[in-house]
């Protein structure tokens, strides 16, 4: 078995967790979605999960309508598998996202399990949290709009 060049395994995952967030922030839900594992699964807050690819891509791709949409990726522990077969990687994530006519900006932490597939690391588990509840929204009146009166017949 040939030794596994862990350091640089890490490299390469540190530079796919970039590449997410940029392509995230781009609006290029093709390309994020190019990220994940055939059989790759999304575990998002209040969601059931999201598998397979179709699914993952269409995800991704609304999520990806979100013109406030804003994602930096900082991993705080990678750990890769002695075989350099699978990894894990830990760390925290700065994310904006409308809402309303407002804007949601939140920390959040991640796992993401990565597996090799022909050779490129690719998603096998996506999964987050919120460290706190998310804070309304900032540039939203908090208004709720206004009920229609109904006709009477």
């Amino acid at each position: 078995m040939a030794l596994v060049n862990k350091k640089a395994e890490e490299k390469a995952i540190r530079a796919l967790d970039k590449a997410w967030g940029d392509a995230a922030t781009a609006h290029r839900g093709r390309a994020v979605a190019g990220l994940y594992a055939p059989d790759g699964v999304c575990a998002w807050p209040d969601e059931k999960p999201i598998r397979g690819k179709a699914a993952i891509l269409k995800a991704w791709t609304a999520l990806c309508k979100d013109k406030k949409l804003m994602l930096k990726f900082t991993p705080t522990r990678i750990t890769i598998a002695d075989a350099g077969d699978m990894a894990s990687d830990f760390g925290v994530c700065r994310g904006r996202f409308g809402a309303g006519s407002g804007t949601i900006s939140a920390v959040f932490k991640y796992v993401v399990v990565w597996t090799k597939v022909r050779g490129s690391w690719k998603v096998l588990y996506d999964i987050y949290n919120f460290n706190a509840p998310l804070p309304a929204p900032s540039g939203d009146t908090g208004a709720k709009p206004k009920k229609r009166a109904r006709k009477k017949k």
